[in-house]
């Protein structure tokens, strides 16, 4: 008779078990890493807004700056187009993966706050900042804040300037 026995089969469940236990968590963290192509994509778009801003203006915009949407008193807007596929409000965005802080801008310089949620928008997997401060020769610093087992997205983003800062 031929066939496979029990055994046989077992052995080849625990296998592709063994596989797929070790497979999907590398798969999910190389799936998390192509999400943070989004976010410094427009990290780069804000900062050049906001650098565009200070060169035809002469200063920071005061206050809370809108990027989104439309400004009521026609001040303190960034002209910017991130905000294809994005559910936005005149100082808030979100998308499938991110939110999306306005800038708070003053004479201090100006800091954009982007948000990587949880599951249910309950708590942070990582948060990016960026901010560019007049007193220290005027340059972005960016930083990645990350806590649990999410050291790896803000230790993959050092080689693009970012620092890595555990939090939460």
């Amino acid at each position: 008779m031929k066939g496979f026995t029990l055994i046989e089969l077992l052995v080849v469940v625990l296998i592709i078990g063994i596989l797929a236990a070790i497979a999907l968590p590398q798969y999910k963290k190389a799936v998390e890493r192509t999400y943070t192509a989004e976010v410094q994509q427009n990290v780069a778009n804000l900062e050049k807004a906001i650098d565009v801003y200070l060169m035809e203006n002469g200063g920071y915009p005061s206050s809370t700056v809108q990027f989104f949407g439309t400004d009521t008193n026609g001040s303190g807007l960034l002209n910017i187009d991130i905000t294809q596929g994005m559910d936005c409000n005149a100082y808030t965005c979100s998308t499938k993966h991110f939110f999306y802080s306005s800038a708070y801008c003053g004479s201090g310089g100006c800091t954009v706050f982007i948000v990587r949620p949880r599951n249910g928008n309950s708590g942070t997997r990582y948060q990016i900042w960026t901010y560019k401060n007049p007193n220290t020769q005027n340059r972005w610093h960016r930083q990645c804040e990350y806590e649990d087992d999410y050291e790896y997205i803000c230790r993959g983003m050092e080689a693009q300037g970012y620092e890595r800062i555990a939090c939460c």
